[in-house]
């Protein structure tokens, strides 16, 4: 995401990432197309990156735990459940929100095509 679609404070440059080579360890040998203080720095986006997913998905958990545990509860009981059991132990699904913005980032600019 960091180099691939300029995601990050690196943005709005976006760096050469090809995918279509399968061979394990095949870009290790073809370098990069740019500089080792610019691999530094998307090492430390994607660190950043991770660490801010990490709480926010801890944070999700923590606050649901209870929930988490009936769900658990209720499965070693049944194995199996459907969408309205489902629903009565965790509630309705929330709406999907937007991670905050973090300093330093810029927002993301979603686009719809269709």
């Amino acid at each position: 995401m960091i180099t691939r679609w300029g995601m990050g404070t690196l943005a709005p440059v976006a760096f050469d990432a090809d995918d279509e080579q399968p061979f394990l360890g095949y870009r290790m040998g073809q370098g990069r197309d740019y500089s080792e203080a610019t691999a530094a720095r998307v090492d430390r986006e994607v660190e950043t990156l991770l660490a801010e997913r990490q709480s926010i998905v801890l944070r999700l958990l923590t606050s649901a735990r209870d929930r988490l545990d009936a769900l658990v509860e209720t499965l070693l009981k049944e194995e199996t459940l459907g969408d309205e059991q489902l629903t009565r132990i965790l509630g309705p699904r929330p709406p999907r929100v937007e991670a905050a913005p973090v300093a330093g980032r810029q927002p993301a600019v979603r686009s719809s095509v269709g």
